[in-house]
């Protein structure tokens, strides 16, 4: 059932609304993952975000669990070291 002003969408749709919002919101936020960009993602979530926001935002990874990890801690060590000298 849906009531006045209800929209009905897809958990697709609305993950990559989330992304999307997310993105818009914080130009530090940046999506990274395999297949993300190009190929528009698993199930085509974050299909069209990549010429939205582009490359450096939407960034393809390879296959290595461990360089996402690196890369995500990097990228928090640089913000909190940004916010913490402002």
């Amino acid at each position: 059932m849906t009531g006045a002003g209800v929209t009905r969408i897809t958990y697709r749709e609305a993950v990559k609304q989330a992304i999307r919002e997310a993105l818009a919101a914080d130009s530090r936020v940046f999506l990274m993952g395999e297949d993300v960009g190009k190929y528009g993602g698993c199930f085509a979530v974050s299909k069209g975000l990549l010429d939205e926001f582009g490359e450096e935002r939407i960034r393809d990874t390879p296959l290595s669990e461990s360089a996402f990890v690196g890369a995500g801690i990097g990228a928090a060590m640089a913000v909190c070291g940004r916010s913490s000298r402002s």
